[in-house]
């Protein structure tokens, strides 16, 4: 599995940082990953494609949207406004009442349900009950497009956790104090 994120440096303003990330971007990304890959859904090869509403052009959408539509195993999940959703998933059943209509509040919500926001070893022990909890929210789940306060992620996690059986999982789950120890040695040998 490859996870291609936007290339951005330190050097960048937050403007450049943000457009790294732009549904247009991760198309162009995408494209240049299949070509030099080889990528093809007829021998199984699945794709997905992350983004959030955010306040990108709903025509920029809508591209990427049909791009992944051409191939059954090709998809593109939303959140809407921000991946924040998908994290407060994992904490809440239902975000109505938080205030949240912009990137910027569901941020603050995060940061008010859990100090400092995500972090990887509380949260991915809780994918089980975001999957569900967003899944339920989602009034429109053949849609491709979510509702504010909703997010199609729970598809990715969805086919991440069927892919990997639920042994494999607890597993995982259980090595993350392991991981983040060596995470934590890695930075300081450096």
């Amino acid at each position: 599995m490859d996870i291609i994120e936007p290339e951005t440096s330190d050097d960048e303003d937050a403007n450049e940082k943000r457009k790294a990330s732009s549904p247009s971007k991760v198309l162009e990304k995408v494209k240049a990953y299949i070509s030099k890959n080889q990528l093809s859904a007829e021998d199984g090869d699945s794709l997905w494609c992350v983004i959030d509403v955010d306040r990108w052009p709903q025509k920029q959408i809508e591209e990427l949207h049909a791009f992944c539509a051409q191939k059954y195993n090709w998809h593109l999940v939303i959140s809407n406004p921000s991946i924040e959703i998908w994290l407060l998933y994992h904490k809440r059943t239902d975000l109505t009442g938080l205030g949240i209509q912009t990137a910027n509040d569901a941020k603050q919500a995060l940061d008010k349900i859990e100090k400092g926001g995500y972090y990887y070893i509380k949260y991915l022990p809780l994918m089980l009950d975001a999957i569900e909890n967003a899944r339920n929210a989602d009034s429109n789940p053949d849609g491709y497009m979510p509702e504010l306060l909703q997010t199609k992620v729970y598809q990715l996690g969805r086919a991440l956790y069927d892919r990997m059986g639920k042994v494999r999982f607890e597993k995982f789950v259980a090595s993350l104090p392991s991981i983040e120890k060596e995470i934590l040695k890695q930075k300081i040998i450096r």
